[in-house]
């Protein structure tokens, strides 16, 4: 249980990790089978509900959510539980601007804090908050460096002509 409280995975396919009859159930689970007490399950599932906006989902079922409203409730909770290491594989899939909105203010909060993300995503656009990349190319490491791929740079040039570097936290985020 201790190993379960501090490392936290997002599946590719949220319903692979969907397990209870409505949203506010699936978010108290993990808390309530490491034994946390009631009240703080319940600070810790208004929070998280809050954090993705989903408050009107707590009553439904997982099963009737859209893809992208899954994907909210799976990072929802996953972050009840407060890893202190989090895997995410394909955290932006199914998901509108409004969501992917919310998922990068809780990986942005968790840079703050000083957590650490493994992040899985093909669409390297939407990994600039990362600070190291591992690029895999037909199975192998094809790449580990912190300076994002040329994907990244800004396609503005400075006043001497160079490209920039977006910029990043340095939390330590592994895409």
């Amino acid at each position: 249980s201790r190993l379960a409280s501090r490392i936290g995975f997002v599946f590719q396919d949220p319903d692979n990790q969907m397990v209870t009859t409505t949203v506010e159930d699936e978010i108290a689970f993990a808390p309530e089978n490491l034994a946390m007490s009631p009240a703080e399950i319940r600070v810790r599932v208004s929070r998280e509900l809050e954090r993705f906006g989903i408050a009107h989902l707590a009553p439904r079922a997982p099963n009737s959510l859209s893809g992208g409203e899954k994907r909210l409730v799976a990072m929802a909770a996953v972050l009840a539980l407060d890893p202190s290491v989090l895997i995410l594989d394909e955290p932006f899939t199914h998901l509108d601007e409004r969501g992917r909105v919310r998922v990068r203010e809780a990986i942005a909060d968790m840079q703050r804090e000083g957590r650490t993300l493994i992040v899985v995503e093909h669409d390297l656009s939407l990994a600039d908050f990362a600070h190291r990349y591992l690029l895999l190319a037909e199975g192998r490491l094809a790449s580990d460096t912190t300076m994002p791929p040329p994907a990244f740079l800004d396609p503005e040039p400075d006043a001497a002509g160079n490209t920039r570097v977006a910029q990043r936290s340095p939390a330590r985020t592994l895409l």
